[in-house]
């Protein structure tokens, strides 16, 4: 099986590396959607 690009994934760590250092930043379901949908 080959292993497939996943779209916003690096945006995605991008912003969990936010969320953990600054944990009043806006949450962004979105990044998450994006990224789930690709792996289903």
């Amino acid at each position: 099986m080959e292993n497939a690009p996943i779209d916003g994934l690096e945006l995605l760590e991008k912003h969990l590396n936010v969320l953990v250092q600054k944990p009043e930043t806006p949450f962004d379901a979105k990044l998450f959607d994006d990224v789930e949908l690709q792996l289903t």
